[in-house]
């Protein structure tokens, strides 16, 4: 379980660092390479705003991943935590994707 936690904390390191490269971007954040990147006018506020959510992505997937510690690996609280991870995983992607169209269109 502990080799679980530990690849949970290094996909949320990675969030956090990509909340960080955007942050600091002078370009619009894109999702894919095959998308064309949205106009803005204030690419500064749009780059916070995506930024923000790799953050709190990453809070809640260390969240989620604290009681990898704590659970044996056939407990029935497990499969509790994995379907925590799945909901926060659909409702961080809806979000944001819906995040992501309303900042563009209110800047």
């Amino acid at each position: 379980m502990i080799l679980a936690f530990l690849i949970c904390v290094g996909v949320a390191i990675g969030f956090l660092v990509m909340g960080i490269k955007i942050r600091k971007s002078d370009k619009p954040a894109g999702y894919y390479t095959f998308l064309k990147k949205p106009e803005v006018d204030s690419i500064k506020k749009y780059n916070n705003a995506i930024s923000v959510l790799w953050y709190i992505a990453s809070v809640f997937l260390i969240g989620n991943a604290v009681p990898l510690l704590f659970l044996e690996k056939d407990s029935p609280e497990l499969v509790m935590v994995w379907i925590a991870c799945l909901g926060w995983l659909i409702v961080s992607v809806s979000y944001t994707h819906l995040r992501a169209h309303e900042t563009t269109l209110h800047l």
